[in-house]
């Protein structure tokens, strides 16, 4: 990966360096623009986050899967304390 002075030296040396710069800002202006409307949008209800500009929202959990989590963690628990296996996180 190249240190940020690298990209702004190749960048620099284009013939339409400012015509390049603007389109980097409004790309970047645009990238504000969603972030902010996400921030506004999100509550603590929704399991959503914002992934290199796009929103990647999460399925909440439902109660069947949180119980087949919870058996196999106590499963797993139980296997590796009779084993001396350790504990789990």
């Amino acid at each position: 990966m190249y240190p940020m002075h690298d990209y702004a030296k190749k960048l620099l040396s284009l013939p339409d360096a400012p015509d390049q710069v603007n389109a980097l800002q409004a790309v970047l202006n645009e990238e504000r623009r969603r972030r902010q409307e996400f921030r506004e949008w999100v509550t603590e209800e929704v399991k959503a986050e914002f992934i290199n500009g796009e929103i990647v929202a999460h399925s909440p959990v439902k109660r069947r899967h949180w119980n087949a989590l919870d058996l196999l963690s106590r499963l797993m628990s139980v296997y590796a304390s009779s084993r001396k296996l350790g504990r789990l996180p």
